[in-house]
């Protein structure tokens, strides 16, 4: 209920088996207790609050149990309440943050977000902000990102990956409206080649890219596409193409305008 203030030690200790547990968090919740999340698969969605909660720290989750997955999702621009969605201590946590007012979706794992069979990319945990983000940012501490991960986000135009990413597996961006890519030198393609065809391309594009691995095998370009790739002169992603650009000495020179 709206009236609820505190969560109790071991309050939903061992709930729902294997199956993934939704609770959502009341606006006047600001204590929650040892045990209190004690699950196998949670999902914390937390109301629009005037003020932080309590710290969440490893023993509400359990953090001993590396089996322990946990979602934290917040809709709202209160900075507290976000420093306490991001620094919440769960080994394995994914953390989904909304702003309504800037449509900006932020979204990070520590490690690989997980990724969707086809057909199943509906079940992500943010996915109603498909028809409404605009810009995404995904956090640092992220190391990869799974399959259509962000497939079918239409009216997204601007994605900021972090420094420290590597791979972007299959149609992880399928169907938006990026056309500017900014990628982190840290981006390559596996020797598995899991990471194949995350950026697919259908129209114009430009990409930028500062690092010197051959990332080619990451995007799936439609033939009719204009596709501007800015890069290191010693990357082994520059082709012999009038849509591809080198630059010399180095990715800096390429300004601040597309």
């Amino acid at each position: 209920p709206d009236s609820l203030t505190v969560i109790y030690k071991s309050a939903f200790r061992q709930i729902g088996g294997t199956s993934e547990v939704t609770v959502n968090i009341p606006s006047k919740v600001n204590v929650v207790g040892q045990y209190a999340f004690y699950s196998n698969k949670l999902k914390l969605i937390f109301a629009e609050r005037t003020a932080a909660i309590g710290t969440l720290n490893a023993s509400v989750f359990y953090n001993n149990a590396t089996k322990v997955e946990v979602t934290l999702m917040y809709e709202g621009s209160n900075p507290e309440v976000i420093d306490n969605v991001r620094n919440a201590n769960a080994k394995s946590k994914t953390v989904v943050l909304y702003n309504p007012t800037t449509n900006t979706l932020t979204v990070g794992k520590n490690g690989e977000l997980t990724g969707f069979n086809v057909g199943e990319h509906t079940n992500r945990a943010w996915e109603k902000y498909a028809n409404k983000c605009e810009k995404l940012v995904i956090a640092d501490g992220t190391t990869g990102m799974g399959k259509r991960c962000f497939k079918d986000f239409t009216n997204l135009s601007t994605v900021v990956l972090p420094e420290g990413i590597t791979r972007v597996n299959s149609y992880a961006f399928e169907n938006t409206n990026v056309s500017v890519w900014n990628l982190p030198a840290s981006l390559v393609t596996p020797p598995d080649g899991n990471a194949v065809k995350g950026f697919v391309i259908s129209s114009k594009a430009y990409i930028v890219y500062p690092g010197t691995d051959d990332i080619s095998g990451c995007f799936d370009i439609a033939e009719n596409a204009d596709v501007n790739i800015y890069t290191l002169a010693n990357s082994a992603f520059c082709k012999e193409d009038e849509n591809y650009h080198i630059l010399t000495p180095g990715i800096n020179n390429l300004g601040g305008e597309y």
